[in-house]
Formats: C-alpha cells, sequence, structure tokens
C-alpha cells in the first residue's frame, strides 16, 4: 500500500494558500491595470515582441478545459524556444514585476493614456519596476513559468482597463484609420 505524499487536510490548506496567494496577486494585476499616466504618449505602432515567434493561440479563441467551455482568450500567445529574447513592442515604463501563481515571470509596462501590455510565463525579466524602456529593447526572455504546458509568450495588452487584441496594434497606422472611422461616422451623425 502506497502511503499519500500530504494528507487530505495537508492538501486542502496547499489548494487554500494558492487560491489566497493568486487572488492578492490577481488585486495586484487588477490595480496595475487601472493606471492612466499622462506623461507618456503612446505609440501606437507596435513590434512584434517576438518578431519570429509563431502565434499559438489568437485572441478571442474559444477554450475547454476537461471538456468544459471556458471564457475566450483575450491575449495572444506566442511560441518560441525557452530563452527567446522578449522585445518591447513600443516605449514605456514598467509599473508591475514579480513571479505569480498562473503567470509566471510577469511583467507590465504602460505606455501612456491607459494603454498597457504584459507578458507572462518569462523564464528572466530584465527590467525592475520603474525602469523606462524603449521599443526594440530586451525585457525579458521566453519561458514556462506559473500554469503553463510549455514555453511561449502570453501577451495581453489593455486599453482603458479593457483587453484588447495585440494584433490589431501590430498593423501600420491602425489607431489613426479608427480615428479617421470614428471622425466619417461622427460627421455623419452631426449632419443628420
Amino acid at each position: 500500500r502506497s502511503t499519500p505524499l500530504y494528507s487530505s487536510a495537508a492538501s486542502d490548506v496547499y489548494k487554500r494558500q494558492d487560491s489566497d496567494r493568486a487572488y492578492k496577486e490577481a488585486m495586484q494585476i487588477k490595480n496595475a491595470v487601472n493606471t492612466y499616466s499622462i506623461d507618456l504618449k503612446p505609440n501606437m505602432n507596435f513590434a512584434s515582441p517576438i518578431p519570429n515567434g509563431i502565434i499559438s493561440s489568437r485572441y478571442g479563441k474559444k477554450r475547454f478545459i476537461n471538456s468544459t467551455p471556458r471564457s475566450p482568450h483575450l491575449s495572444l500567445d506566442i511560441a518560441a524556444g525557452e530563452g527567446t529574447p522578449i522585445q518591447a513592442p513600443a516605449k514605456g515604463k514598467v509599473i508591475l514585476t514579480g513571479n505569480f501563481f498562473y503567470s509566471g515571470n510577469y511583467l507590465i509596462i504602460d505606455h501612456g493614456y491607459g494603454l498597457l501590455s504584459s507578458y507572462s510565463h518569462m523564464s528572466e525579466i530584465y527590467l525592475k519596476t520603474g525602469d523606462y524602456v524603449e521599443k526594440g529593447e530586451g525585457i525579458g526572455s521566453v519561458g514556462s513559468t506559473g500554469r503553463v504546458t510549455g514555453p511561449h509568450l502570453h501577451w495581453t495588452v489593455y486599453l482603458n482597463k479593457i483587453r484588447i487584441n495585440p494584433e490589431s496594434l501590430l498593423k501600420k497606422d491602425y489607431l489613426q484609420s479608427i480615428l479617421q472611422s470614428y471622425k466619417a461616422v461622427s460627421y455623419t451623425h452631426l449632419r443628420a
């Protein structure tokens, strides 16, 4: 007969500790995502954080875990080898770093005016909270820290606390095209 490594009571304690840790970290992330700074002016022409990476899960993809439907994937997963450099897609300021239960080695960059980007599962973080970063500068390397099945970058972009598709910002002059569309619609409504 095999003896369990942990008793059921001990297992419950570990589950509770994990749950408490994950909740505290979620609150840290929520507070960071609420950042709205005006000292940085965002450039909406982002570069890919891993130029030669392979997109392994797109934004908006419906997820199933153990055949149960889950929330859509509101980030972009980019697969690359362990240790592949990750670069800043645009200039900004690092506002949060840490080793998180689900996200592993994690970093958030504030690009200004409610535009933020986050990076999960890194094997190494090159920067610390408060550092400024330029577009193309190394911020870390691809890893498989946190809760993952293999090495990749989980890249999330927030605009005014809402997750948006990171691929949109890789399109040339994306923001300009949105603003022009908005102006055209607004002008049409004003004339009506």
